[in-house]
């Protein structure tokens, strides 16, 4: 006789479940410019996407008028998100069927997933082209501090600006007395992010995100009165990862998360890999990869880190438009569904997310008749405007009331 697993669940059932439960709880991505590619794209390769076209932010009146022309965008699909997990026939039907014990199951598998689309924002907090040292003791001037960078930065007043934050700063905001009065009769306080009320207030979303906190450790080179300057050594090549200077003050340290200018590129790069310690020669890894060849003397100059966070490592979050970040979900080939496996790929139509299921059995599990589930999904996922975003930089670490 079937067990209650095999007649009530396949593959599409799983992926059907997992794609509601990633649509509710999405993070970071939610509030990020999404798209979506089919075709069984392969991991690492590059996904070329139509970004929307922007319109910058001017003082009336306006001097002319603004052409909105989508532009091509090359992103790498090297978010590769996988979890397993095993349903034994036999102790579902031990459990009195086999809902609840599944629902367990999609709700582990999702949150695993979601986290690792959210770690995958990590790299390019460092990448936004302003920062804003923010206080936890004054929300209300942190949230005014974020909206004055922004504005600086060119984004439309009515593009919307999400901060992410950890849940412990999300505690304190909450514990603020600018925001204990209820919006709505008998409305508490601590829904009011969740609600949405601070949003007409402040023109800023907040979200929650339990590890959304970065620790950076500047280098010296950020840390100068002066903003340090120097030249492109060699010819950086389209597409170069790494950057040789001359000119810059030897015997200073570039840490990742150092930002610089390289002239005539209308975008800011961000140092990775080791520290280096600057020479007459100084080569340096980069991120994004260079957009086009870069000759011999193209002025480079480093950002100063403002003097509050200068000389201590430091927390940053991030608030950003979504046409800073993009997440791309893309569609994976499907295996052969015979020789006892099923495999099946299913994308929402409204968010795009993706997500492939296969189910096989695996005799070596306890019990017998034991299923393995294994959700795949690949994201390519990066910066489309750096400068629709700014870290917020703190000195003292927010802790749990």
């Amino acid at each position: 006789m079937p067990s209650p697993v095999q007649t009530k669940y396949s593959a599409e059932q799983y992926a059907l479940e997992v794609l509601a439960r990633l649509e509710k709880n999405r993070g970071i991505a939610r509030f990020a410019y999404q798209g979506y590619t089919q075709y069984g794209v392969a991991v690492g390769a590059g996904v070329n996407i139509t970004v929307p076209g922007i319109i910058t932010a001017s003082a009336d009146p306006f001097s002319a008028a603004q052409a909105v022309t989508p532009t091509s965008r090359s992103i790498a699909a090297n978010t590769y998100v996988n979890t397993k997990m095993f349903v034994s026939d036999y102790t579902a039907a031990l459990a009195g069927g086999s809902d609840s014990m599944l629902n367990d199951h999609m709700d582990t598998a999702s949150a695993a997933v979601l986290q690792q689309i959210d770690h995958a924002f990590v790299p390019f907090f460092s990448y936004m082209t302003a920062r804003v040292v923010a206080n936890r003791t004054d929300a209300l001037g942190t949230f005014k501090a974020i909206k004055t960078a922004m504005r600086r930065n060119l984004v439309p007043s009515n593009e919307p600006i999400t901060f992410v934050m950890d849940t412990e700063e999300e505690a304190a905001i909450l514990g603020s007395s600018v925001y204990t009065t209820p919006a709505v009769t008998g409305q508490a306080s601590n829904n009011m992010i969740q609600s949405g009320t601070m949003s007409p207030l402040l023109g800023i979303q907040p979200i929650g995100v339990s590890d959304a906190v970065v620790t950076i450790s500047p280098g010296t080179i950020s840390m100068q009165a002066a903003k340090v300057s120097g030249t492109v050594g060699a010819v950086g090549a389209l597409g170069a990862t790494v950057v040789t200077m001359s000119g810059l003050t030897a015997g200073l340290t570039v840490k990742q998360g150092d930002v610089f200018s390289i002239s005539g590129i209308p975008f800011k790069f961000v140092a990775v890999g080791a520290p280096v310690t600057t020479a007459a020669s100084t080569t340096i890894s980069i991120y994004p990869p260079l957009p086009v060849a870069v000759p011999v003397g193209a002025i480079v100059v480093f950002d100063q880190l403002p003097v509050a966070i200068r000389f201590d490592p430091y927390y940053a979050t991030i608030a950003f438009t979504p046409k800073a970040f993009g997440v791309i979900p893309c569609e994976l080939p499907e295996e052969g569904t015979d020789l006892g496996v099923k495999q099946f790929s299913m994308t929402d139509a409204d968010t795009n997310l993706t997500i492939r299921a296969t189910m096989e059995y695996n005799s070596n599990q306890a019990g017998y008749g034991a299923k393995q589930v294994k959700l795949d999904g690949l994201y390519a996922i990066g910066p489309l405007d750096s400068a629709r975003g700014v870290l917020v930089c703190r000195k003292d670490r927010i802790e749990p009331y």
